[in-house]
């Protein structure tokens, strides 16, 4: 406690009570600041508190896309592997299918030699035949001209005789 005076029985009462009524002073300045601080801080809490609020809705929202993004990787998840045996499946019948249509190929070219084999037989055996028949054609055509010949010699032949039986008759 500084700055008092000494009077008869003390202090300076002048002193003192300036001093006191500065105090004053000096306490409601600090009480009205606290209460402006108070009053700041407060609106930046109300403010606060609407930020926070604002924030659990927007929290909310992402949690509820949350599960719907979830839902829909499980749904993805589920096509993926519903495709995946789909392809399996396909990738399978196909491979049977092209092994199937492999034996057709491999039975179908079989019957093809096997044909055609007997296609050159059957040339083979009509070639012999038209051979065969041409030459008969050709010692038919040999007889018929030597039977002409042998007939028109003989109708020469009757001739003359005709001539001469006529010639002694």
């Amino acid at each position: 406690m500084s700055g008092f005076r000494s009077a008869l029985f003390g202090f300076n009462r002048d002193d003192v009570n300036s001093f006191i009524e500065q105090q004053t002073k000096d306490s409601a300045q600090k009480i009205n600041d606290l209460k402006g601080q108070i009053d700041t801080l407060n609106q930046t809490n109300a403010s606060l508190t609407y930020s926070i609020e604002q924030l659990k809705e927007e929290i909310e929202k992402y949690k509820a896309k949350e599960e719907q993004i979830n839902e829909i990787a499980n749904t993805i998840g589920t096509l993926y592997m519903v495709a995946k045996s789909n392809a399996e499946a396909m990738t399978q019948k196909a491979k049977q299918n092209k092994d199937a249509t492999d034996a057709a190929v491999k039975n179908n070219l079989e019957i093809i030699e096997s044909a055609q084999e007997n296609f050159q037989r059957i040339k083979a055996l009509i070639n012999s035949a038209a051979s065969s028949f041409a030459d008969t054609i050709d010692n038919a055509e040999d007889s018929l001209n030597k039977t002409r010949e042998s007939v028109e010699q003989n109708r020469k032949d009757i001739e003359q005789i005709t001539k001469k039986v006529d010639a002694i008759l």
